[in-house]
């Protein structure tokens, strides 16, 4: 399998957009001669596809820039470049007033991983080793919260599970999975835990006949004070 090589997402994204230009031409031109005329809003279009085709030939060069953080130790699946990108900015991210931010990567560019590298790069960061490959930040320390609560999807928490296990060092993480019909037949300690992995649905069935029993006693109370 041919993999894209990290150091060349510049060239490659360049590369693309000037593939795509030329698509947009060739077709323009078909139509053109087809109708035989020109359009006003054809020839701007094309002058603004041209400005930014040379915008970006002058950026390019400065994508490889951009700052990056090595995978923590605990993490044995290598990140690509653009992996390393997000993980220094969403631990700079953490640091800061606005903490969070939204990972909107397509299917399969590796978000679970990323997530997973984010936690232990900031479970190192609260040990004291900086993993940032400039100058550490001196923004405010973080919260001393030990574990992680994952909420998703039923796949997405076996998904959740299985990457945890896979691209980290053995025994250097403690995961619960809770889910399931048995989850309220045991106690857990969920201090003890670095991941937390639940659904949506067990969130709400968990809540639902707390909130269905306060609801029942209240209408009880309103009809005897009706009497």
């Amino acid at each position: 399998m041919n993999l894209p090589i990290p150091g060349e997402r510049g060239e490659d994204m360049y590369s693309d957009r000037r593939h795509s230009v030329r698509l947009w031409k060739y077709k323009r031109d078909r139509v053109q001669r087809l109708r035989g005329s020109v359009l006003k809003w054809e020839t701007l279009e094309e002058e603004m596809d041209e400005v930014i085709l040379k915008n970006y030939a002058d950026n390019s060069d400065y994508i490889s820039l951009a700052e990056t953080a090595e995978p923590p130790s605990d993490l044995i699946l290598p990140l690509l470049r653009y992996q390393k990108e997000w993980l220094a900015w969403s631990i700079k991210q953490e640091e800061s007033t606005f903490k969070g931010g939204i990972l909107a990567d397509e299917m399969g560019m590796g978000k679970t991983v990323q997530a997973i590298a984010l936690v232990l790069a900031q479970r190192e960061l609260k040990k004291g080793s900086s993993i940032l490959s400039s100058s550490p930040s001196t923004s405010q320390e973080l919260p001393t919260v030990k574990g992680t609560l994952v909420v998703c999807p039923v796949i997405g928490a076996l998904q959740w599970f299985r990457e945890i296990e896979r691209c980290t060092t053995k025994d250097s993480n403690k995961t619960l999975l809770y889910h399931g019909t048995n989850r309220g037949k045991f106690t857990y300690n969920l201090e003890e835990y670095d991941f937390v992995i639940t659904t949506y649905s067990t969130i709400q069935a968990d809540y639902r006949p707390k909130k269905s029993k306060q609801n029942s006693k209240n209408s009880k109370l309103c009809d005897a004070g009706s009497i």
